[in-house]
């Protein structure tokens, strides 16, 4: 899906309630308490929100699992997998990342912030990639977001009001 905000604007204009507390409640602009997976909306023109429940999941898939998804999108396409391996094996190389153990690698790789577009695996032979590693995220505060994509219309009511930037990038013009 396209986020024209990006992930930080995204949940900057999405999240516009405050914490009320530590407990599992979330509290409107307007000191509405709003229970866990309840949907609500700020004012008419806002996006629906919905609140999410406090815990633990496991966000991402391993190398095999995105192997196994590009595979599936070669064969949905009728494209020929036979030389997607080697090409693989071969990018993991270049970065100096182990082919036969390229988890650590990829973890590495992505978290020193050196990642250059062309070079990198995700881009250049298995888009799944980054969705490596798997790791766990934890939502330990009452937060929302929005239930669906934000419409230019709640773009440009947010503009208005205040609460975005106007030339920031906002919901696509085609």
């Amino acid at each position: 899906m396209f986020n024209p905000l990006g992930l930080s604007g995204l949940l900057s204009f999405l999240m516009i309630g405050v914490v009320a507390s530590a407990e599992e409640v979330y509290v409107t602009a307007n000191g509405e308490r709003v229970n866990t997976l309840d949907v609500f909306q700020d004012c008419d023109v806002c996006p629906e929100m919905i609140v999410l429940p406090l815990g633990e999941f496991q966000m991402g898939s391993t190398v095999l699992e995105a192997n196994a998804a590009q595979i599936r999108a070669y064969n949905s396409t009728n494209r020929d997998p036979s030389d997607y391996e080697l090409k693989l094996r071969q990018s993991f190389s270049n970065l100096g990342i182990d082919p036969d153990r390229p988890e650590e690698g990829l973890r590495q790789y992505y978290a020193s912030g050196n990642v250059v577009q062309q070079d990198d695996p995700q881009y250049s032979v298995n888009p799944f990639l980054h969705e490596v590693p798997p790791h766990q995220v934890t939502i330990d505060l009452p937060i929302a977001m929005g239930r669906n994509e934000v419409t230019r219309e709640e773009w440009a009511a947010c503009v208005e009001d205040g609460g975005c930037e106007k030339g920031t990038k906002g919901p696509p013009t085609h």
